[in-house]
């Protein structure tokens, strides 16, 4: 079983990729810890697989909704605002996906 999809909003729900994100990592936190335990015990969960990576792109508009013609691609679903579950270049959130990927990787040596 892969854990997938899971996201959390930033901060005070904004979805703008300078806002905060305390309860993001908080939740990945959460979930990582599980699966690595399960993992470890030789349990069902094989993986996770976080919603959604946006890298450098950013909203181009103020109400963060993705319009046509936009170029700025990111995780989010053009019917979603854009950023919402996100997880940007400069997040803290990267730093625990990297050391849960090198945990992974650990188990599975």
């Amino acid at each position: 079983m892969v854990i997938e999809e899971f996201g959390y909003p930033r901060d005070g729900g904004s979805n703008d990729p300078s806002a905060p994100t305390t309860y993001k990592d908080r939740f990945y936190g959460i979930i990582h810890a599980a699966a690595l335990q399960s993992m470890r015990n030789n349990g069902p969960i094989a993986g996770t697989n976080f919603w959604a990576w946006n890298g450098e792109a950013r909203a181009q508009h103020s109400d963060y909704r993705f319009q046509e013609g936009d170029r700025q691609y990111m995780g989010d679903p053009p019917h979603e605002p854009q950023g919402w579950y996100g997880v940007f270049t400069g997040d803290s959130t990267i730093r625990l996906i990297s050391d849960h990927a090198a945990a992974i990787a650990r188990i599975a040596r």
